[in-house]
Parts: structure tokens; C-alpha cells; sequence
């Protein structure tokens, strides 16, 4: 379990409370595993979360994830298949902008997503992998409009790396289609990437890049289809055997099409660059104290009309964070 208040003194409409708990298990039978598992999560959209064009203040969500999988080991070669039922569930926002409880109720929705990988291992650590990925979603019909239910499909090929104690990646080729089934919304295809490197040149150094391009389920009160593409770099040092260092560096773009027809359909594009440093002093074995800043910039096209957008339909938007916080582990 994990619980994060946060608190405006002079914005209490912005005040938020998440929190998330889970539990789970695995199960060996012979030569193969069965895993199960279930995680709730209480959190909040952003509007520094990428791709939620015109939330201005925290809209608050709920999600129940149960998940369950089958892993059958040969000699070399593994095979799992797996299977997962998501149930979100959208408030209102706070405040009294014009975004105040619009249109999150339409973003409630099931989720069901089938999956099989393959697993080659070339050397010990080493493994060839391939996956086959199916998603349904059925939408939460709001004032009579059509709900944007859709279906995915996916194939994935690519390499997972984890011998050497040097370097260890995974990378992932392919290519997705979602089809929506009830709406005039158009089919997207698009080719999919994933990317996973770790570099630790030494026991004081990790290098960690990270990076994306794929369709992802919605998260914008304004936007049903995304794609999106990603890239993220982090740097870890001990400075001393209880203070570590972090940096990071990242960005990312989100195409959104909106809704509409004719001549209303626009791509709505948001860039988002970001960077953040931090250091952390682990007190003792219970208590850790932090301190930490970081730095977001929105660069938005065709987002929300009239709120959000220019003359010519931009929207920019930067935070700079500083935060100190005393954890406690037990």
C-alpha cells in the first residue's frame, strides 16, 4: 500500500489525495508458474500528465486491476499467455473553471487485454521474444452520445538482454490497429517500439534509458485515440554509501485526433520536454530524506478551443517543481 497527499495552502480546489494497494502470488506446478494478482489505484489526472489537453484542475479517478497469467517452461523456450480485466471509473474535476466536471464521465471504461509471448533463450539470461496482443475497451455512454468502444491488435518481435552485468536492454519492434466499433472515429495504425537499456559502467553509476511509441489506452477528458512517443534518460550516482544523486532528461509527443467530422477534425499534437535532479539521504534503515526539483514544458496544438488555445490554436504551459519530503520504510 502507498498513500501521497498533496496540498495547496491558496488552491484548495487543487488539493489530492492517491493512494494504491495490491496483492498478488504465484504458484509453481512442476516446470511452470501460475501467476495472480489484483492492485486498486485511487489517482488523479494532471495537466502536467502528457496528452490531457484542458485539465486545469485534478480530475479524480479510480481503477481496479485484477490480472492473471500462465507461464509453461521447455527446455528453452517459454511460452505465456496472460490475460488482464481493468474497470476505471472518472470524477469531476474541482474548481470553477470552465473545465469543472466536463466531459470525465464519458472516459469511464472496461478494459480487457489478452496476451501471448514467446520466449527463445539463446544463452543463459539471453532470450528472443515475440508477442501477439489483443485490448478491447467498452466506454460509459454519457447524454446519449456514442461511446468510442474499440478494439486493438498487436505484434511485437524483438530481444531481451539481461546477462552481461554491464549493459542489459530489451527492445521491441511492431505494429498496432485499433478499430472503434460503435463511433465515425477512423481506425488508427501505426508501428510500435519499446526500448530498455541499462549501462552501470561501475558499482556507482546506472545509466537508464527508456523509450516508446505506441498506441496507449486514453487519459484525456478530450482525446480517444493516442499515439504516443516517448524517450527518457537517467542517470543514478552514490555519491557517499547512504547519499545518492539523480538526473534526468526527457521528451515526448502525443497525436491526438479529435472528434468531429468534416472539417472540425484536427490532430491535436502536445510536446512535452522535461528534466529534474534530486539527492537523497537514507537517515537510517527506517527514514530516507529528499530534495528535489523538476521542470515540465507543454507545447500544445488544437487543444480546447477558446480555453485553451491562442488565436491560432496553440497552448504552452511550464512548472517548476521543488520538493523536500521525509520517507519512512518499515
Amino acid at each position: 500500500m502507498s498513500v501521497n497527499n498533496t496540498a495547496y495552502p491558496t488552491l484548495s480546489a487543487a488539493n489530492q489525495t492517491n493512494w494504491t494497494a495490491a496483492t498478488g502470488g504465484s504458484l509453481n506446478v512442476g516446470r511452470d508458474t501460475v501467476s495472480a494478482g489484483y492492485s486498486h489505484y485511487v489517482l488523479h489526472l494532471s495537466a502536467t500528465d502528457l496528452g490531457n489537453f484542458g485539465v486545469s484542475y485534478p480530475v479524480p479517478y479510480s481503477d481496479d486491476d485484477f490480472h492473471l497469467s500462465y507461464r509453461k517452461n521447455w527446455a528453452r523456450f517459454a511460452l505465456i499467455p496472460s490475460a488482464s480485466y481493468d474497470k476505471f471509473s472518472f470524477g469531476s474535476a474541482g474548481g470553477t473553471s470552465a473545465f469543472a466536471g466536463r466531459d470525465t464521465d464519458a472516459l469511464s471504461h472496461q478494459l480487457e487485454t489478452q496476451a501471448l509471448q514467446g520466449r527463445f533463450e539463446v544463452s543463459k539470461g539471453n532470450a528472443l521474444v515475440a508477442i501477439l496482443r489483443g485490448t478491447e475497451a467498452q466506454f460509459q455512454p454519457v447524454n446519449g452520445a456514442t461511446p468510442d468502444d474499440y478494439v486493438s491488435a498487436g505484434g511485437f518481435v524483438g530481444v531481451d538482454m539481461r546477462a552481461s552485468s554491464v549493459i542489459q536492454y530489451r527492445a521491441l519492434v511492431g505494429g498496432e490497429s485499433r478499430q472503434f466499433i460503435r463511433s465515425s472515429t477512423r481506425t488508427i495504425t501505426t508501428p510500435t517500439a519499446e526500448v530498455d537499456v541499462i549501462w552501470m559502467p561501475d558499482r556507482m553509476n546506472t545509466v537508464t534509458l527508456t523509450g516508446q511509441r505506441g498506441l496507449f489506452d486514453p487519459t484525456s477528458p478530450f482525446s480517444h485515440s493516442q499515439v504516443m512517443s516517448t524517450v527518457r534518460v537517467q542517470a543514478d550516482h552514490e555519491l557517499r554509501r547512504n547519499v545518492f544523486l539523480r538526473g534526468s532528461a526527457g521528451a515526448a509527443v502525443t497525436d491526438s485526433q479529435a472528434t468531429g467530422t468534416g472539417t472540425t477534425v484536427r490532430t491535436r499534437r502536445e510536446t512535452q520536454f522535461t528534466f529534474g535532479v534530486s539527492v537523497n539521504w537514507k537517515v537510517n534503515r527506517d527514514f530516507t530524506a529528499s530534495l528535489s526539483y523538476s521542470h515540465i514544458s507543454s507545447y500544445m496544438k488544437h487543444g480546447v478551443p477558446s480555453v485553451t488555445e491562442d488565436s491560432v490554436g496553440r497552448a504552452t504551459f511550464t512548472s517548476n517543481t521543488i520538493m523536500v519530503g521525509l520517507s519512512f520504510a518499515r
